[in-house]
């Protein structure tokens, strides 16, 4: 990420064009690999991992990232952007994930069940996770809706009781949701359908991530991460060992999202 010595940062080629603006604002937190700045009411991260980019964050480099505390400046104005002090200037545009999806569904079976074998062997434990691998507690939101949860078949008017529902700074039900519907736009089924009133409604119900989270999922993206998985999936075969990094991510949003995932793909079935 860096040209003659030069640090420089980058977006997705499909990136939100919030992120082409000028922006003068302060770092509202700090994680081990980013942090995030509010501006014009969303959540925008900057992180030094690459397939943690999804539409709106930049990427920029790891010295950038730890060299920045909560209250930092950051500056972005035309091809330069200063954080704490930094200057960087404009990399490119990521166009190199760009998914031509096609489907062996020979590989695609064999991959739903292996899916399935490693959740339950290695998945973090959530209201999700137990639901969707049948294990909810009878204390559990989901107990006797894993058939609900498992078959994908509904709308906004069936899921939005369950919006902001379960742990993490994405909450487990708002995940597993990401996984079905950016699985349901990629695979060009359409089958879930999210009315006009629905993004609105959430927002009283779930953290500003969540909702741009699910923003994005509607129209087909996550973040690099889960898309390059799914690209994946649906043409080769996935060990455990692929499957696991994913199932971690996070406080339980790997798994929840990787739980939307197999349900979208069993329901189909």
């Amino acid at each position: 990420m860096c040209e003659n010595n030069e640090p420089r940062f980058y977006v997705r080629h499909d990136c939100d064009k919030l992120l082409l603006t000028d922006i003068n604002t302060k770092i509202i937190k700090k994680y081990e690999h980013g942090f995030d700045i509010l501006c014009n009411e969303k959540i925008i991260f900057f992180t030094s991992d690459e397939l943690s980019l999804h539409a709106l964050s930049f990427l920029i480099p790891s010295h950038i990232v730890e060299a920045a505390s909560e209250g930092d400046s950051v500056v972005v104005s035309g091809d330069e952007m200063t954080v704490s002090g930094n200057v960087l200037r404009w990399g490119d545009f990521i166009s190199r994930y760009l998914f031509d999806l096609k489907t062996d569904h020979f590989v695609l079976k064999d991959n739903i069940v292996n899916l399935r074998k490693t959740l339950k062997l290695f998945g973090k434990p959530s209201i999700i996770s137990e639901a969707v691998l049948g294990r909810s507690s009878q204390d559990s939101v989901f107990f006797r809706q894993e058939c609900f949860l498992r078959s994908c078949d509904f709308d906004s008017s069936d899921v939005i009781k369950y919006i902001g529902v379960g742990e993490g700074l994405t909450p487990s039900f708002d995940d597993y949701l990401s996984g079905v519907v950016y699985l349901d736009r990629v695979l060009g089924k359409n089958k879930i359908v999210l009315d006009d009133n629905f993004f609105e409604a959430i927002k009283s119900k779930t953290t500003i991530q969540s909702v741009q989270q699910l923003i994005y999922a509607n129209t087909g993206k996550l973040s690099l991460r889960f898309e390059v998985f799914v690209s994946d999936f649906l043409t080769y075969p996935i060990t455990a060992a692929q499957i696991a990094p994913l199932v971690n991510f996070g406080n339980t949003s790997g798994t929840d999202i990787l739980c939307g995932i197999l349900a979208y793909f069993e329901s189909s079935e």
